[in-house]
């Protein structure tokens, strides 16, 4: 299992992560970022690196005589082998591709550890009879399974953005939607918790629908939480949207020649896309946290939607506390996964989300479709607010109910 699997035992491993931590500065200063005394399972291995995690917070210099002289002041000298077992750390092999070689293994049999620790705190929760075991186990499993992500410095960050400006390159971290109004106005961003909000029959779901079907057609995969339709209800709407098929159609007797085709180009269409995931079984908010983090672990999810925010479970007092948990749960979820979540919402009669602002307070933005007297095949789609631009932006887009999709409105014509 994992460093022994790699043809090391995996106390080598910690004494040559601490080798290339005494011979290079930089590794050093790295090191004491990327690992915790907890990724040594060796206690003398432990003690040198604590020893040295104490001398870099107080900015000690250090070298073999220093450092030796420093263990010795602490009297862990002899635990951990000695003058000569020190000497050794200083002077062996080492580079900077082997340490990082090296940090992976230790993470590895880290998390391995904490994988078995938590399924036997799981397997006591289940003998003591605790209901929220299984849920509490099933979340810190799929938290172990997050690849730690390499962090940047803020210098480096603002280097990146300058160099992509110098360039015209877009913002990494910007998701297209397909929709030029969001596109240009409220671009969707990692780690954002837009809401798409509406009243009752405006076009909540097939709007979102619409964004994740464009997001998924460019090769980002897509995870969709219904907790309003099951999935064949939800199929036939994607369906329709790429086949362009009105789904009243969706019968072979009913099907035109043209039809025939289209349905077939869009079945083609789908296998090309990536993992486009639909979830009708869910409704608790600790599972739903749980299959977010185990997707975008497996890099299954680079967008994430729930339709819709007011019919998540959870444990709470009253349904005010109910939906405020659940809105700053997703929010913090967004950020700790650095993926968009995307929450559709219900507003009242009055234009108000219902139960709680909370959920307004925690989105990064409000996407707001709106229904045009007269006017069936169009739709409002506003921005009453957001972080990182202008607000009170509105624009009309097209609304084709028959085929599930909101696409942009068609350019107008001016009389000759």
């Amino acid at each position: 299992m994992g460093v022994a699997a790699a043809g090391f035992e995996p106390e080598e491993i910690e004494r040559a992560t601490l080798r290339c931590m005494m011979q290079f500065p930089d590794i050093y200063n790295r090191a004491v970022e990327l690992l915790t005394p907890e990724h040594f399972q060796n206690p003398v291995t432990r003690t040198v690196f604590e020893s040295l995690v104490a001398a870099w917070e107080k900015n000690v210099p250090y070298d073999l005589v220093l450092f030796t002289q420093r263990l010795n002041r602490e009297n862990k000298l002899i635990r951990v082998g000695g003058a000569a077992a020190i000497s050794e750390l200083f002077f062996g092999p080492c580079s900077d591709t082997a340490f990082r070689y090296y940090v992976d293994l230790l993470d590895e049999a880290r998390k391995q550890r904490l994988f078995v620790l938590a399924a036997e705190e799981g397997i006591t929760g289940v003998e003591r009879h605790d209901d929220d075991a299984i849920p509490s186990t099933l979340t810190k499993l799929t938290e172990l399974a997050l690849k730690r992500q390499d962090t940047i410095s803020f210098t480096e960050a603002i280097a990146d953005k300058i160099n992509r400006m110098e360039y015209g390159e877009p913002d990494a971290d910007v998701i297209i939607t397909g929709l030029s109004a969001l596109d240009t106005n409220s671009p969707l961003r990692k780690g954002d918790m837009p809401l798409i909000a509406g009243e009752r029959k405006a076009g909540k779901s097939i709007l979102s629908l619409s964004i994740a079907t464009n997001i998924a057609r460019s090769g980002i995969p897509v995870l969709y939480f219904s907790l309003e339709d099951r999935l064949p209800k939800v199929i036939d709407r994607v369906f329709a949207g790429v086949s362009r098929v009105p789904m009243h159609k969706h019968h072979i007797k009913r099907l035109s020649e043209g039809d025939t085709s289209a349905c077939v180009r869009a079945s083609e269409a789908f296998k090309r896309f990536p993992k486009f995931t639909i979830r009708d079984d869910v409704y608790d908010l600790t599972a739903i946290i749980a299959a977010c983090k185990q997707a975008v672990a497996r890099q299954e999810a680079g967008v994430i939607f729930v339709d819709y925010a007011q019919l998540v479970r959870t444990k709470a007092d009253t349904r005010r506390e109910e939906v405020e948990r659940v809105s700053r749960e997703f929010r913090l979820a967004a950020m700790e996964l650095n993926v968009p979540i995307v929450m559709l919402c219900q507003l009242n009669k009055d234009g108000e989300t219902r139960e709680t602002k909370a959920i307004e307070m925690d989105a990064t933005a409000m996407w707001r479709i709106e229904t045009i007297e007269d006017e069936p095949h169009e739709r409002i789609l506003s921005i009453p607010f957001q972080r990182n631009g202008d607000s009170g932006i509105a624009t009309r887009v097209t609304f084709l109910g028959e085929i599930a999709r909101v696409e942009d409105a068609a350019p107008t014509t001016k009389a000759a």
